[in-house]
């Protein structure tokens, strides 16, 4: 099977009381956004790069994109207002069959993050792991408790996740139609009538969202080149 691979890159990084997008941010003196672009770099299924910007960024963006010495088409797309319109534009854009999405914001990956997912049997496909503490529904404006839920049933949504391209595209666009609003694409996907299947997913894949979540990712790819000696 051949892919093309979104690369989420288009937001700001408000939480993270800092002057630039959080995606250039140096993480042990590399970008965040190059570890994913260095780890799908020499895997021959993924035949193009899809990659979206924050307003403005465009230019940047390319310069940092020169540092990682990839050599895959690429495909530069505007962000849009929210994270399923970012995607949705992206899709368009997809030139094959089947379509892997990341984000910048995970960069505690490599290599065989992608080809464990890509060489699974299952087509719409992505990585998630146990919620490792209690969790329980609540009305935010009267700040009560409002049921139970069982963890058991419930899994933490990470990246990346793979698609049918044409799937995925049509239900985008169901969504869009009906006005209804997704943060991930899994979800999006089987509302719309699809079947995803999960694979357990790595402890250490983070995403970073805070200021601590650079120390923590520090720490992790540190531990992880002084064992493998490379990222």
């Amino acid at each position: 099977m051949e892919y093309s691979f979104l690369l989420l890159s288009g937001g700001i990084g408000s939480r993270m009381n800092v002057d630039k997008p959080k995606q250039y941010i140096n993480i042990n003196g590399m970008p965040m956004i190059v570890y994913s672009l260095i780890a799908i770099k020499e895997i021959k299924e993924i035949k193009e790069i899809v990659v979206n910007y924050p307003k403005g960024e465009k230019k940047n963006l390319k310069r940092i994109i020169n540092l990682s010495g990839i050599n895959k088409k690429i495909t530069f797309v505007k962000a849009g207002q929210t994270r399923q319109e970012s995607v949705y534009k992206m899709l368009k854009c997809a030139q094959y069959e089947n379509t892997i999405i990341h984000e910048a914001a995970r960069p505690i990956v490599n290599q065989s993050t992608f080809v464990n997912l890509i060489n699974t049997n299952f087509i719409n496909c992505g990585y998630m792991n146990e919620i490792p503490f209690t969790v329980a529904p609540v009305d935010s404006i009267s700040k009560t408790v409002t049921g139970t839920l069982d963890r058991n049933t419930l899994r933490n949504v990470l990246l990346p996740q793979k698609f049918n391209t044409k799937l995925l595209k049509n239900a985008h666009k169901v969504s869009k139609k009906n006005k209804k609003i997704f943060t991930e694409d899994a979800c999006l996907f089987v509302e719309n009538g699809n079947q995803f299947h999960f694979i357990e997913g790595d402890l250490d894949n983070i995403k970073i969202t805070y200021e601590i979540d650079i120390m923590l990712a520090e720490n992790i790819l540190s531990i992880r080149e002084n064992k493998q000696g490379k990222v």
